[in-house]
């Protein structure tokens, strides 16, 4: 009789298994790799920067919407709103609303913030600025209307 090693046993044990198990088609592990660098570190630091920013005012494009939304602004009108604020075409006094949307969906301290909070307060002064001409002009127009009457006393 013969006498089967271990080995051989823990072999034949193998071939059991894999005849039951069925076969892996794809191995799939995860590996660090070098790569030499493409780009030079500062304008790898350029790079990430850029893109924090991107996600930056995207996330707070995104929740600005959602906000307008939930006050029952209709949908392509918050579309707009924003994408005139975007564009930099947004300080009209109904921008207002965007503004404080993006602001509140910004991150704290962000760059987002500071932007949309400059632009709040840009629209502030232009609606304001737009009501003091008003005024100026009528009160140009009474100016003269008052020299009319003392023209005619003469």
């Amino acid at each position: 009789r013969r006498r089967t090693s271990t080995v051989e046993k823990a072999a034949s044990a193998d071939e059991e298994e894999e005849e039951e198990a069925p076969m892996q088609t794809m191995l799939s592990c995860d590996i660090d790799v070098q790569v030499p660098n493409l780009y030079h570190n500062r304008s790898k630091d350029v790079l990430r920067r850029i893109k924090n920013r991107e996600f930056e005012y995207t996330s707070a494009r995104t929740r600005a919407f959602r906000s307008l939304l939930a006050t029952f602004v209709h949908e392509d009108t918050a579309r707009q709103v924003l994408g005139d604020a975007a564009r930099g075409r947004g300080y009209a006094p109904y921008h207002k609303k965007a503004w404080m949307a993006l602001a509140q969906g910004s991150v704290e301290g962000g760059e987002a913030l500071k932007a949309a909070m400059i632009d709040l307060r840009t629209t502030s002064l232009v609606e304001k600025l737009e009501e003091r001409c008003t005024m100026a002009q009528g009160f140009a127009s009474v100016v003269q209307a008052c020299k009319g009457l003392g023209d005619d006393k003469e």
